[in-house]
């Protein structure tokens, strides 16, 4: 790739005066100190203060004769998940980390808010790089020193970055949106799903979830040359999503049961962590695991399996989950559904419970449409990195 006269293509130790890291050790963490960070601390484009850790001055002054971040540098998460993940240093008060790089640029040379968009630009490119490996993702300062960097004159990499954090601004005023959105959509639940303060007009039955759900599905009958749509429920009432599509002699075990009409699922291995979700129509068809518990109503139900949905993303459900599992350790619990059909919920009439279903579907529906503005956003944010990060569009300085 030809670049324009002025930009040269070199890598970040040639542009960084200083690339470290923070202490490899646990210091003791107290209630208030000098901030202490780790790599799940720093998120694209932001540092996580608030949720920080403390340290004592002494420990802080120990770790910062090694690694000192200050304003204008740029933090690189260097080892773990969240490998790549990449923020600029905006804080003018001192703070100490753990497993996260520090890239402080020569100023003559780099612009730090323009190598916070670089680093995020080629973001996808080196996480592939680095899980081609197939182990932990780690980088090494050297490897860190080795990654390369289109860098324009300084003032054009501070206009660059300058556009781009518009667009930046954006999405952190849509994401606060849509948190706010969600925020609401929970307190709804909270309000209207259950006995309270805001519908104590309504008439409540207790009955048992047995009484209104019952069990269904059975293990299909296999044929290695079929098309199995393979499903999973995320975590958090994150929703059913399609997982594969694999030929049947592709699958090894071969037990599945189908998805024949709308049903409540439950991941027995994960429902503790709010793995549960209504099977809609669009799922129909799809295939899940014997790991997977389904409901429908009984003959005589008062129960919505909408209403029942929503109810299942309040946390006084998610006990309920947590009280019908067993095992030692919050990650090895197994679901009991006999128990879990036995425990009380409150019910109301079935005119209140369709009021309420159009209410949440209405947020539904809003979150939907925050979340593909934020999307268009990022999209729209890529396509003018992938221009102005690689000099096909300049900017006037």
């Amino acid at each position: 790739m030809s670049l324009p006269t002025g930009w040269v293509k070199t890598t970040l130790s040639k542009v960084c005066s200083k690339i470290t890291d923070g202490t490899h050790d646990t210091p003791q963490k107290l209630e208030s100190g000098v901030p202490f960070i780790t790599g799940v601390h720093v998120k694209d484009g932001l540092i996580d203060f608030k949720q920080s850790s403390f340290v004592s001055e002494k420990d802080h002054a120990e770790i910062y004769r090694r690694c000192n971040p200050e304003y204008g540098d740029v933090l690189l998460v260097n080892i773990g998940a969240g490998t790549g993940s990449v923020a600029f240093v905006n804080a003018d008060y001192p703070f100490s980390m753990k497993n996260v790089a520090l890239l402080k640029p020569d100023k003559n040379k780099l612009d730090g808010k323009y190598l916070e968009s670089y680093q995020l630009f080629i973001k996808k490119h080196l996480i592939r790089t680095l899980l081609s490996g197939g182990a932990q993702p780690f980088l090494g300062l050297d490897q860190i020193g080795k990654l390369s960097i289109v860098v324009p004159p300084v003032e054009e990499q501070k206009k660059i970055a300058e556009i781009l954090s518009t667009w930046d601004k954006a999405i952190r005023v849509a994401d606060d949106s849509l948190i706010k959105v969600k925020k609401l959509q929970i307190q709804t639940i909270k309000d209207l799903c259950f006995p309270g303060i805001k519908n104590r007009d309504q008439k409540w039955e207790s009955v048992s979830i047995g009484s209104q759900l019952i069990e269904t599905g059975s293990q299909t009958a296999w044929n290695d040359e079929k098309m199995y749509m393979l499903a999973s429920i995320r975590r958090r009432s994150g929703g059913i999503f399609h997982r594969e599509s694999l030929l049947g002699s592709q699958i090894l075990t071969k037990k599945l049961k189908e998805i024949l009409k709308p049903c409540f699922l439950i991941f027995r291995m994960q429902v503790v962590h709010g793995a549960w979700s209504l099977a809609s129509v669009e799922h129909v068809g799809m295939f899940v695991s014997e790991s997977y518990d389904m409901l429908v109503p009984s003959q005589n139900a008062r129960l919505d399996l909408r209403f029942f949905d929503y109810m299942s993303k309040a946390k006084r459900m998610y006990r309920k989950a947590l009280i019908c599992s067993h095992g030692v350790h919050i990650e090895k619990m197994t679901f009991n559904l006999e128990d879990f059909l036995n425990e009380q919920i409150h019910v109301p009439e079935m005119v209140y419970q369709n009021r309420v279903v159009d209410i949440l579907t209405a947020l539904d529906r809003e979150i939907i449409l925050r979340q593909r503005y934020i999307e268009k956003l990022r999209s729209q944010k890529q396509g003018l990195m992938q221009k102005l990060l690689t000099g096909k569009v300049r900017v006037k300085v």
